[in-house]
């Protein structure tokens, strides 16, 4: 809780600053237990699992790019500052590769640059105002469940380009396991489609 006029003019001027300037804002929340009951359990055999916090980090990369994709995309990259001090952040950084390769395949070359840094370097100076926003949902969605504020829907109609409020939904949690199993798939089809028409150009020889 703010205790000084100088912290609680901070706050009112952050708050200005992401309702007024900000284009986009996004935070997003995955609980503990449905992270354990619909995504780690029952995981296929071989799936390289996300840490919550790197879950979390993918899905908000993959809502950013496909606004940049619905907005035109040639043109437009995307360079992510990750705040230093979390234990998955290493996590993060995995997860922008392995998506940043699966963008380049498709020809999508978007994502450019990841950077692990501290609030208080100069250089990464959103950092702050992401942490505001990440904290003032907290606060607000523990608020709004206690009946002591509006819900976030309440509390956007009406208003263009609102700031973006993402809950996990059970089937996409599912569905992160069910694309793995069907690329699992995919591959070992086409491995075995390759061997077949090996063996069917040397006449049925296989050693």
């Amino acid at each position: 809780i703010c205790s000084t006029e100088r912290h609680l003019a901070l706050a009112a001027d952050l708050t200005d600053l992401m309702r007024t300037t900000i284009s986009e804002g996004l935070v997003i929340t995955l609980p503990r237990d449905v992270y354990m009951a619909e995504y780690r359990a029952d995981a296929p055999p071989g799936m390289p699992l996300d840490s919550q916090y790197g879950l979390c980090f993918r899905a908000c990369l993959a809502h950013m790019i496909q606004m940049i994709l619905n907005r035109g995309g040639s043109g437009h990259s995307l360079h992510v500052v990750i705040e230093q001090g979390h234990k998955n952040v290493g996590d993060c950084i995995r997860i922008f590769y392995e998506i940043k390769k699966e963008q380049t395949l498709r020809g999508t070359n978007i994502l450019e640059t990841i950077t692990i840094a501290e609030k208080t370097d100069p250089k990464a100076k959103p950092l702050m105002v992401a942490d505001f926003l990440a904290h003032s949902h907290y606060l607000f969605d523990a608020a709004s469940k206690d009946g002591k504020a509006p819900t976030y829907a309440e509390m956007t109609v009406g208003i263009p380009n609102k700031k973006y409020m993402m809950l996990f939904r059970l089937e996409a949690l599912r569905g992160l396991k069910e694309q793995f199993i069907a690329e699992k798939k995919r591959r070992a089809d086409w491995s075995a489609a390759k061997k077949a028409k090996w063996v069917a150009s040397a006449g049925g020889q296989l050693s």
